[in-house]
């Protein structure tokens, strides 16, 4: 009669999948999800909105928010290790529409950053290289390609590709997909660590140097540009602690092994040391790299040569970006260092779409197991245990993000990514506050550490007071006007800000007509969010 009952609640017993992730894989997949070669972009990206950013300062500023959210997901994840992670608990301890919400905010962003980091492959990875290439081998037939390469439809055809290629690990077994993770995580670290190593062995005046010669463009010229147009020449604290939020979505994704909770073994010191040492990895990388980059770029002209290129300056003239990628032609003018360069972003990306959608792939699960989608959405590949249905259907929402992001302005301004995570980060948070009250008998039964007590006062709840202020100052500063695209008209500038309550309302409706219809079957779901999902 029990079993019965549940599996009235439940699309079906049990979901299927296993639990083959350990500690090692857990990490491969939040780092992943990070992404260690995004600071070559998020360092233009910062320089540019933010002037007067000090990048290795916002990656401390980012390491509080990152160890505190990681606190809490760690706490909640030994709780309920559970496919899903904050749907399942926010949907239980606050109520379904608040989990739900916070899940599809997070999902959402995952999904449409697979247009992103699509198109990044190419605009800030093949592009680039193809420019740097050129520029070393003085061959402007290279050159005339990387213009060619980063135009429609041009551009959007070899995204779309890419995108395809990297999904299909997704229907191979979770075990197949972290071994291909792991390789492509080697490969970007080498990278990032050898274009590391290139910045390091080029001083300022080399860099300068280099940059006058072989450019096209002069310094001088550059920097008088940008202090005519009233960039600040040193570091400042207000544009550092706004200007870390991309430092901040760099770090985003250290807690998406709770996502697969479901499949993580020994998940009390598996998700420790695979949310916290992504953490810490991502962190060393990152302070690494910006250190390096003021070491040689100089920080006063990176800021100086992002702003004038995202304004569309006549100074800046050369047909890529300023990524760091890029400027590493600069520091070491040769054409291994331009490849490797390239590669840490590539590796990155096509890492991460397989990360991102391994991630949705389970949440859209997790919905469908409670009965918020069609239960088909959980059929799972017998012989690999890959959730096909899902993977699919992720599969054909991530084409439609690409289209997005040539054809719309929605994805181009990224910066949508922390205000969604955080308002999703908020939800946990209060969950986090009143989880030993309101489910007093679901948290004494957690395990030892769950139940941890600080004079007094359960641990979960101080973290998640202290995780809600971090999470709305985060959300704010995310919204900062600065982050308005810098070129358009007024209601560019306001559907710029739109994807986030638009994602609110979809997912409550979603939620809506799911409950309604489930009550005209006689399924009441109150109830199926009163009962933890069997494993």
């Amino acid at each position: 009669m029990e079993n019965q009952q549940r599996k009235t609640y439940f699309a079906r017993e049990a979901t299927g999948l296993t639990r083959e992730v350990g500690s090692f894989y857990a990490m491969i997949g939040n780092i992943m999800v990070m992404g260690l070669g995004y600071g070559l972009v998020f360092a233009f990206f910062s320089s540019s909105l933010y002037p007067g950013v000090d990048l290795p300062y916002t990656v401390a500023f980012a390491l509080i928010p990152a160890f505190l959210l990681s606190a809490i997901y760690y706490l909640f994840t030994v709780a309920m290790p559970r496919t899903g992670g904050d749907f399942i608990w926010v949907s239980r301890i606050l109520h379904p529409t608040a989990g739900f919400v916070g899940n599809v905010l997070i999902t959402f962003t995952l999904v449409t950053t697979n247009g992103v980091v699509a198109a990044w492959i190419v605009l800030y990875g093949l592009t680039p290289m193809l420019a740097g290439l050129g520029i070393v081998g003085s061959n402007a037939n290279l050159v005339t390609i990387a213009g060619k390469v980063s135009t429609l439809p041009y551009s959007f055809i070899i995204s779309l590709v890419i995108l395809c290629i990297f999904l299909t690990p997704l229907f191979l077994s979770t075990r197949n997909v972290f071994r291909y993770l792991t390789v492509v995580f080697g490969i970007a670290l080498v990278c990032t660590l050898i274009l590391i190593g290139a910045f390091l062995s080029a001083p300022h005046a080399t860099f300068i140097s280099n940059f006058n010669r072989l450019s096209g463009m002069n310094s001088t010229a550059i920097t008088s540009a940008a202090s005519s147009a009233g960039i600040p020449s040193g570091f400042l604290l207000s544009a550092t602690l706004t200007g870390g939020v991309f430092t901040i979505i760099n770090f985003l994704g250290f807690n998406n092994s709770a996502y697969y909770g479901g499949e993580v073994k020994h998940s009390e010191k598996s998700q420790l040391y695979g949310m916290f040492g992504a953490v810490l990895l991502g962190a060393g990388v990152m302070a690494l790299l910006y250190g390096a980059v003021y070491y040689s770029i100089g920080s006063s002209f990176l800021t100086d040569i992002s702003y004038l290129s995202s304004s569309l300056s006549p100074q800046y003239t050369a047909i890529a970006a300023p990524s760091l990628n890029f400027l590493a032609v600069f520091a070491s003018p040769n054409p291994f260092v331009v490849v490797i360069a390239t590669l840490a972003l590539i590796a990155t990306s096509v890492g991460s779409i397989t990360a991102f959608t391994f991630v949705c792939v389970r949440n859209v699960f997790a919905w469908s197991f409670d009965r918020l989608l069609p239960s088909w959405l959980t059929n799972v590949d017998s012989k690999r245990g890959a959730p096909y249905a899902s993977v699919i259907l992720l599969w054909i929402i991530s084409i439609l993000t690409v289209v997005g992001y040539y054809y719309t302005i929605f994805f181009q301004f990224y910066i949508y990514s922390a205000l969604a995570y955080f308002i999703a980060y908020a939800f946990v948070s209060i969950a986090a506050i009143v989880f030993p009250y309101k489910k007093k008998a679901m948290f004494e039964s957690a395990p030892g550490v769950v139940k941890t007590r600080v004079g007094g006062v359960p641990l979960i709840t101080i973290l998640g007071v202290a995780g809600l202020v971090a999470s709305i100052f985060i959300a704010y500063s995310s919204v900062s006007p600065a982050v308005t695209p810098l070129v358009g008209t007024a209601l560019v500038k306001e559907l710029a800000y739109a994807i986030v309550p638009l994602t609110i309302v979809v997912s409550i409706v979603i939620y809506a007509i799911s409950y309604l219809y489930r009550k005209s079957k006689g399924i009441n779901l109150d109830l199926t969010f009163k009962e933890i999902p069997p494993e």
